[in-house]
């Protein structure tokens, strides 16, 4: 298939169950991710880095001020590592999942989750 089709686009997220470790800082998610993304790294064509979105309260392991936290530190580490700059994109939803329905408290609505994959097929199928 590579040699037909080139790499893949491959799509990564992480995050929202991560912070349910036991002792997890900011520094230790975000070396999580380095580790992740440099397995991807030789395999596809470009990494896709989609943001974890906002949980819907603060009651459960997962707060949103953290959240909004570990995404901003994986949009730096994309931005200054010398091997994913440049071949990775960061795209932020948690501003707007705040207004998106949730299933439970980190699990948004089955819609929200199908528009998002709509919006990846217009851009894979459309001819730059």
């Amino acid at each position: 298939l590579v040699q037909d089709f080139g790499r893949p686009i491959c799509v990564l997220t992480a995050g929202i169950h991560d912070a349910i470790i036991p002792n997890i800082t900011k520094d230790k998610f975000l070396a999580n991710v380095e580790w992740y993304l440099n397995l991807f790294q030789p395999q596809c064509e470009s990494l896709i880095w989609i943001a974890t979105t906002i949980p819907k309260s603060d009651k459960f392991e997962q707060k949103k001020n953290v959240t909004k936290i570990w995404n901003d530190g994986v949009q730096e580490l994309l931005e200054q590592s010398p091997v994913l700059r440049g071949k990775a994109a960061f795209i932020d939803v948690f501003e707007t999942s705040k207004t998106v329905h949730h299933q439970d408290n980190i699990h948004l609505s089955k819609k929200w989750y199908r528009y998002l994959a709509s919006l990846f097929q217009i851009v894979a199928t459309t001819p730059c």
